[in-house]
């Protein structure tokens, strides 16, 4: 499970910088994989940028490609309903907040990887994009399944499936286990979170000292 959260660590870092592809191009999915770290060593790889730089940078441009929104609302499954508006409007923020703490504070995991698409399939309202993340030391590359949404001229990635794990299955078990064991209450969730959030921002601040 750590190995697999390494891997959606290093995706992510990659993929937050991603420019939009113009979506008329017919090989526009692959494209938009492809590209991905390309466009996204010169920032990962920068050695001068502040923590607080690269988590300003690292929302922005999440924002811009992932639909946050969604995969928040589908990490709580059933629970989205049990919630009420000031519960809902809270955890998103939260949510977002516990992305860019955690996994902008991990780009030293980059290391060279390239992403090649192999194929693309398409959904009742998604494309799923199949690739491998090429490892530069030689070592049996990671398979990745990217499941993008159609939005404008470009996409917004809903989910990332790696060696068969989707992310967003794996966060909404997670999420769903805190809530359960704490007899369906809602706030249990909201506190973990104000927690992680707090406790990566922390850590990001003494990283700058």
């Amino acid at each position: 499970m750590k190995k697999t959260f390494a891997l959606f660590a290093i995706i992510f870092a990659i993929c937050a910088f991603i420019a939009p592809v113009n979506a008329a191009r017919s090989d526009a999915p692959q494209a938009f994989v492809e590209g991905l770290s390309k466009n996204a060593i010169a920032t990962l790889t920068e050695k001068d940028i502040t923590p607080a730089e690269r988590d300003h940078r690292f929302r922005v441009l999440l924002n811009q490609n992932f639909d946050v929104p969604s995969i928040g609302r589908f990490a709580l499954g059933r629970y989205w309903r049990s919630a009420n508006t000031e519960q809902q409007q809270e955890y998103l923020r939260l949510f977002e907040s516990v992305i860019v703490a955690t996994y902008s504070a991990r780009f030293s995991k980059y290391s060279g990887q390239r992403i090649e698409a192999t194929d693309t399939q398409s959904e009742v309202d998604s494309i799923l994009v199949r690739s491998k993340m090429i490892n530069p030391d030689g070592s049996e590359p990671v398979m990745i399944d990217w499941r993008l949404k159609p939005n404008g001229s470009g996409y917004k990635i809903t989910d990332l499936i790696v060696e068969g794990v989707s992310m967003s299955i794996t966060q909404r078990s997670e999420y769903s286990s805190v809530i359960e064991r704490s007899g369906g209450d809602f706030n249990a969730l909201l506190a973990v979170l104000r927690k992680k959030a707090s406790g990566q921002q922390q850590a990001s601040v003494k990283s700058n000292d």
